[in-house]
């Protein structure tokens, strides 16, 4: 039996409290995934109204705040239309790392008329004994929920080491295995509702980091005319306390060793239909304390038919049915 020396050892809790810290981060980030099928990451175009209620003219002359007012406006008009639309879904893939080492996250939500599914799963890269190490209930997990408008809270379960086969890319979940007879402690619970339908006072954001004219450093913006959609890149105010006033005390919350963590980068690219529908949204981001953390979340929307059933997605159906039983 081969035993870890003092330096091994205190290399190894370092490390534990890093991957700690990662899965708290990660957990404080999300809402949902995973179908047992491939999923396109190239989406089809939404058949819905044109939402902006103002021409946007890529080829007028603008200072660089205008063109920071014109990039909020479009990601508050996708915001709205996403809250509107009457069935809709996303795809999220996430890598979070730190000391080269990563956590995957494959999540999938729906909503649909007046119903919310939502799953989501993590998992450990590759790291050998170190996986042994992490606390897997923020790093090592299965998590669905289910709410519609008549509840007034999401319904969720949570359960360990689930069995994923991941495509080569870890980018796509294939299939998804989980014991949901043995829950984590403290589940199932009642959760508040996220925001999701119209009828729902709250506004809906697609990250919790804000993106308004005080949080803009920069921003480009482009069009495809052959595709019909805009991209939109965005360099956010890392220093600016509000921009992550929502974000930082979960990253500060997860370790000692992050207690005075900053974010030092942040950049958003978002991708919008012409018709102000979400098509793909990637936030990069860069922190650091202790150690350094770096956080890629991309986000597939998809409003075709073949994303819109509950039945094609592993998990929807059965929470659904334990939530209202």
């Amino acid at each position: 039996m081969e035993y870890l020396n003092t330096k091994k050892l205190a290399a190894a809790l370092s490390i534990f409290v890093i991957l700690c810290l990662v899965g708290t981060i990660f957990y404080a980030f999300g809402d949902s995934l995973s179908p047992n099928k491939q999923v396109t990451l190239v989406p089809d175009k939404p058949l819905y109204a044109n939402a902006f209620d103002r021409e946007i003219d890529l080829s007028e002359e603008r200072t660089d705040e205008e063109w920071i007012e014109l990039a909020c406006y479009m990601y508050d008009t996708a915001n709205l239309s996403f809250k509107n639309c009457d069935r809709c879904a996303y795809f999220v893939t996430s890598l979070t790392e730190t000391m080269s080492l990563p956590v995957y996250g494959y999540r999938h939500l729906l909503k649909t008329g007046n119903e919310y599914y939502y799953t989501e799963y993590s998992a450990p890269g590759d790291i050998g004994f170190l996986k042994k190490m992490m606390d897997p209930v923020t790093t090592d997990f299965s998590l669905r929920k289910y709410t519609n408008t008549e509840m007034t809270y999401t319904y969720a379960e949570r359960a360990l080491h689930p069995t994923l086969t991941i495509d080569e890319e870890k980018t796509i979940i294939l299939e998804a295995e989980t014991d949901w007879t043995s829950l984590v402690s403290g589940y199932p619970q009642e959760e508040a509702q996220a925001v999701f339908h119209p009828s729902q006072a709250d506004d809906y954001y697609q990250t919790d980091l804000i993106i308004d004219t005080d949080t803009v450093l920069s921003a480009n913006i482009f069009y495809d005319e052959e595709e019909g959609y805009y991209t939109i890149e965005l360099e956010l105010d890392a220093a600016n306390p509000k921009t992550s006033e929502k974000t930082i005390a979960n990253v500060r919350a997860g370790s000692s060793l992050m207690k005075n963590a900053k974010y030092t980068s942040i950049v958003e690219t978002i991708e919008i239909w012409d018709n102000g529908c979400f098509r793909y949204f990637d936030s990069v981001e860069k922190i650091q304390g202790g150690v350094a953390l770096n956080i890629d979340f991309v986000t597939y929307f998809h409003y075709d038919e073949e994303y819109l059933q509950p039945e094609a997605y592993s998990d929807f159906i059965e929470i659904k049915e334990i939530a209202l039983s």
